[in-house]
């Protein structure tokens, strides 16, 4: 058959999930290597010999309209289909069903990258006269596609991202008589008009191709990485190699010349002032941005307009690219800061409802957090702070805070976490560190009940039977079933057996605690140590801040740093007695829901990290329950699960 001449780009998507990248421009402008992503799509088609596009748009559309403008584009035809109500890809296709003609045409979503010859797509029209053929590819992706021979029998698999499932790219060669089954309404999916057609009795044909290059760029972590990919394929000559420029490896070693290094790759725009002395791994820096001297951006996306200095980790854009919405301007205004020259950086997901944003001018550096309405003791965080402050309690300074639109601002600390200080410090050192944290979490305990209720300090509930139910199913529920798949006998043994621990705990006497005082909580600001995450504190056992902290699978100190620190605690308490006999059992109590957390984020995949601390915790585990009478279900438990770990041939970590 003939090549087709007539191509439909999908670029009307909200990009939602690629925020605030996407705030002032359309996901299909992002650049990738420097140049916007519906450009190198442009070439792709016009390589296969496409001499008229179709692109739908419906989110910012000036950009996108004025770089197809602007573009030379060798005598192609171009036609822009704006949608005021976004219609999904279906939609996209019954909008634009005036382009095709009588032969097959391509439609291409533009949110990919993608570097794929046009033979195979021809061939299964030849050969199998299909009303549609699919790009799908099974080495990566989200594989939701089932073929039977090749010939496609689910879009939607249930058992996705198993052995003989693919992923469908994007890119898709269809016959104009597809238009005959598109769904009533007006937005929908491709993957529903091909539904119909299925169950019509046509056939769509799956094509996968092994020389071929493919990325979904749909999130900012997969649009980063996908830079460096093409950068290993452009210096090792294979398929994807083509979607960037030899000139930006040029950029790249010109800025050795000007006292910058680069371990990875550095994607750098125009008009771009980098300070000498920047190290950047693997990040890339859009134009027009600002980054000072002696700066670190570490897997990061610098956006169009951002000034950023120091460690930036993350995304950084400007709060005038609408990254905050109003609340963002309000509280800036409040403290005396223009939103107009203050750059966001998103510091990532974290396992609660709340997001957190480093926000920098040229002189003043803050913490915007901002929290979802899923847990009511968020909104207490600045109240809580402000009275522990007063109290004598090392914790950030309240800047700002809106009640009304769940955002606090507070002081930034440059130092690092006790988590990332126990990765170069020396074990003397790091000790010394830890004793200052325990000289600072007394003081914390030792506040008078009295002072809460002169304060009318509102706290989560007191550590019960209740509470301590609640983490052993959390470990139920995502660790032995979801992960480990136990039966239910195996795990009612080791609930069974944590009730009796929780029993013991229960009758402790109780002191304000923390609740999460683990490693991560823990800042430091001049030498001396800063708590935060404090918003569920309550009334519960002292031993379990203290569990928290030196059971912590993010540090695994060592056995006899433990003993050391839990000795100094104990020693400045007036009941050591109790400290040393009941801190074991609440380092059980506390691992158990530690361990129940770390599965149910690590099978989310925003926040799929957390799974590497199982081990971890593990071990640590298998460590108190040495200290432990009792408790076998418990510890076979644990023991095989290391076992099986080993078996696997995973690196030990350390005091296993």
């Amino acid at each position: 058959m003939k090549r087709p001449r007539k191509a439909i780009l999908l670029a009307a998507g909200l990009g939602l999930r690629m925020r605030p990248l996407t705030n002032r421009i359309p996901k299909a402008m992002l650049p990738l290597w420097g140049k916007p992503m519906l450009g190198y799509v442009i070439d792709l088609v016009r390589s296969w010999g496409v001499r008229e596009i179709l692109v739908n748009a419906h989110h910012a559309p000036d950009p996108l309209v004025q770089y197809l403008r602007n573009r030379t584009h060798d005598g192609m035809i171009v036609n822009i289909s704006f949608e005021p109500d976004l219609l999904g890809t279906g939609g996209a296709l019954k909008r634009a069903s005036w382009f095709p003609d009588n032969e097959p045409f391509w439609i291409v979503n533009t949110d990919i990258a993608a570097d794929v010859s046009p033979l195979p797509f021809l061939a299964a029209f030849r050969e199998h006269s299909p009303i549609a053929a699919v790009w799908i590819d099974a080495r990566t992706g989200p594989r939701t596609v089932e073929i039977d021979n090749y010939r496609i029998t689910d879009f939607r698999s249930r058992t996705s991202g198993s052995a003989g499932t693919y992923t469908f790219c994007g890119v898709q060669l269809v016959s104009p008589s597809l238009l005959r089954y598109l769904p009533d309404g007006n937005a929908f999916s491709l993957v529903e008009i091909y539904e119909n057609a299925m169950a019509a009795g046509q056939i769509v044909r799956g094509v996968e191709e092994p020389q071929s290059y493919w990325s979904d760029l749909g999130t900012p972590e997969r649009y980063r990485k996908a830079h460096g990919e093409i950068l290993k394929r452009f210096l090792a000559g294979l398929p994807g190699g083509n979607l960037m420029h030899r000139r930006q490896v040029k950029t790249m070693k010109s800025l050795l010349t000007h006292g910058i290094s680069v371990t990875g790759f550095a994607s750098v725009g125009s008009n771009t002032v980098i300070g000498r002395g920047t190290r950047i791994i693997d990040s890339v820096i859009w134009s027009n941005t600002r980054i000072k001297p002696g700066s670190l951006l570490s897997n990061s996306i610098i956006a169009d307009g951002a000034a950023v200095s120091g460690h930036v980790e993350g995304v950084a854009a400007p709060c005038n690219g609408g990254i905050g919405q109003t609340e963002f301007g309000q509280i800036l205004r409040r403290i005396g800061w223009n939103p107009d020259k203050t750059t966001a950086i998103s510091l990532g997901a974290r396992g609660s409802d709340r997001s957190f944003t480093h926000l920098q001018t040229a002189n003043n550096d803050a913490i915007l957090v901002q929290h979802g309405l899923n847990r009511p003791e968020n909104s207490r965080y600045a109240s809580h702070a402000r009275f522990l402050a007063l109290a004598g309690v090392p914790v950030p300074r309240i800047l700002a805070d809106s009640p009304a639109d769940r955002v606090t601002l507070m002081e930034y600390f440059a130092g690092p976490s006790l988590e990332l200080l126990a990765r170069t410090l020396s074990a003397d050192a790091l000790e010394k560190r830890y004793r200052s944290v325990l000289r600072a979490l007394l003081v914390m305990h030792t506040i008078p009940s009295r002072s809460l209720k002169t304060g009318r300090i509102a706290l989560e509930p007191r550590f019960s039977a209740e509470i301590y139910a609640w983490e052993r199913e959390l470990m139920a529920r995502h660790f032995m079933q979801g992960r480990l798949h136990m039966h239910e006998p195996g795990i009612r043994k080791v609930s069974q057996e944590l009730e009796s621990v929780a029993a013991i705990l229960t009758s402790a006497p109780s002191v304000l605690i923390h609740r999460d005082f683990q490693s991560s909580n823990i800042l430091w600001r001049h030498e001396r140590p800063v708590f935060i995450d404090f918003q569920g504190m309550r009334l519960g056992p002292a031993v379990y801040d203290l569990a928290s902290l030196l059971c912590d699978p993010y540090v695994m100190l060592p056995a006899q740093a433990q003993s050391r620190l839990l000795e100094y605690y104990a020693g400045r308490t007036k009941q050591p007695a109790w400290i040393l006999n009941l801190f074991w059992l609440a380092a059980v109590q506390r691992l158990a829901q530690a361990l129940g957390a770390f599965a149910r984020l690590g099978a989310i995949p925003e926040t799929r990290h957390f799974a590497r601390h199982i081990r971890p915790g593990l071990v640590m585990m298998n460590r108190a329950l040495a200290h432990v009478d009792g408790l076998d279900s418990l510890r076979m438990l644990v023991r095989e699960q290391l076992l099986a770990e080993q078996a696997k041939g995973a690196d030990k970590v350390p005091g296993e």
